[in-house]
C-alpha cells in the first residue's frame, strides 16, 4: 500500500481482521500461531484476495520465527480450521502453498482448541505440583543445584531465535564414550546400543529439579552438543521430533562427535560451496547424513595382496612336458 504525503506507516483500517479472532480464538492459540494467522490475513485480505500463495520463508520473515515453528503453526491452524490450505506449491514457480482464512465458523474446531488449551494447562499444573513437592521434601535443592541451560526454542509457543552474531562462537567440546552411553535417549538407543536415560522436555525450565545429578550432567552434555549444532548451522530444529528425524539425528551427532567429526568441521567444509551455503535453510537430517559422508569420506585402505596370474598356454605345455603327461 503506497503511503500518502504527510501520512505515516501506522494507518487505521489498513487490512481487515475477523473480530472473532480476538473475541473467541486468540485466548486458546499460541503466540506464534497468532502471528502466522495474521500473516495469512495480511497476504489475503490485505491485498483484497480470498487466497494466496504464501511461502514458508515469507512467514518466517514477517512473524520473526524459525522455519520449523512456521511449519508447525501453519499445520495447527489448518488442523483446527482457522486457515485452509487450498493448493500445493507449484515447483515450477515455487511461490509456496496456497492458503486462505476460514470464513465458515462452523468449520472451526473451537472445541478442539479449548481441549488442547485445557490439556496444556493441566500438564503445567501437574508438573509444577511435582516440583513444589520435591522442593518441600528437600529445600536444599534451591541452594545447591544450578539448572542446566535448556536449548531449542523451536516449540510453537516460543518466541526466541538464535542471533546470527553468535554462530560459531561456542567452545568445542568432544563427548567421551561414557557420556555417549549415558546420554542416549529412548529413540536413539537403537543407534548406540546402550541403556537410555530420561531427558528434560524442551521448554520445561524447572524439570531439572525432578532429575538426579548424573542425569543432569549427561543431559547437559547432549544439550551443549545441540547448542553447538544450532550455532554452527543457524537452524533451530525440534530435537524431540520423531517424524522429522531430529530425535534420531541427535544420536548420529553424538557418534560423529566422539570420532572427532565435529559439527564445526562439517560446516567449515560445507560452507565452502556457495550453493550449499545458500540452501542451508532447507537442510534435513537425511541431507546432513548424505553430506556428512562427503565431508568425512572413509579412509582408503591399501591392500598388498598379490593375485596370482593365470599361466599362459606355453607355460602349461612346459609343465605338462616336465611332468611326463
Amino acid at each position: 500500500m503506497s503511503e500518502k504525503p504527510g501520512i505515516g506507516k501506522i494507518v487505521p483500517n489498513s487490512f481487515q481482521t475477523p473480530n472473532v479472532l480476538v473475541d473467541e480464538y486468540m485466548r486458546y492459540l499460541l503466540p506464534n500461531e497468532v502471528k502466522c494467522y495474521l500473516v495469512v490475513d495480511r497476504k489475503t485480505l490485505g491485498w483484497l484476495k480470498r487466497e494466496d500463495n504464501i511461502a514458508l520463508s515469507k512467514i518466517v520473515e514477517y512473524a520473526g520465527i524459525n522455519i520449523e515453528t512456521a511449519r508447525t503453526c501453519m499445520a495447527e491452524l489448518c488442523l483446527y480450521g482457522l486457515t485452509v490450505k487450498t493448493g500445493e506449491n507449484d515447483p515450477t514457480k515455487n511461490y509456496g502453498d496456497q492458503y486462505a482464512l476460514q470464513f465458515d465458523e462452523n468449520l472451526v474446531n473451537l472445541d478442539g482448541l479449548i481441549a488442547r488449551h485445557s490439556q496444556r494447562k493441566e500438564k503445567s499444573v501437574s508438573r509444577m505440583a511435582k516440583i513444589r513437592s520435591r522442593i518441600k521434601t528437600d529445600p536444599t535443592l534451591l541452594d545447591s543445584t544450578t539448572p542446566p541451560t535448556l536449548i531449542n526454542s523451536a516449540t510453537p509457543d516460543s518466541n526466541q531465535q538464535d542471533h546470527p552474531d553468535s554462530i560459531g562462537k561456542s567452545p568445542q567440546k568432544t563427548l567421551s564414550k561414557d557420556t555417549i552411553k549415558s546420554s542416549a535417549t529412548p529413540k536413539n538407543k537403537r543407534l548406540l546400543g546402550t541403556q537410555a536415560t530420561p531427558t528434560t522436555k524442551r521448554g520445561d525450565a524447572l524439570d531439572w529439579l525432578l532429575q538426579s545429578g548424573d542425569q543432569l550432567a549427561h543431559q547437559k552434555a547432549v544439550q551443549e552438543l545441540q547448542q553447538r549444532f544450532e550455532r554452527a548451522s543457524g537452524l533451530n530444529p525440534k530435537w524431540d521430533s520423531v517424524k522429522d528425524g531430529w530425535l534420531d539425528f541427535t544420536g548420529f551427532l553424538i557418534e560423529k562427535d566422539a570420532l572427532g567429526e565435529t559439527i564445526e568441521k562439517f560446516y567449515a567444509w560445507f560452507n565452502q560451496d556457495k550453493f550449499r551455503k545458500d540452501n542451508n535453510l532447507w537442510m534435513k537430517p537425511e541431507r546432513y547424513k548424505f553430506w556428512w559422508g562427503q565431508a568425512f569420506p572413509p579412509a582408503k585402505v591399501e591392500t598388498s595382496i598379490k593375485v596370482k596370474a593365470e599361466p599362459t598356454p606355453f607355460e602349461l605345455a612346459v609343465l605338462r612336458r616336465g611332468s611326463g603327461a
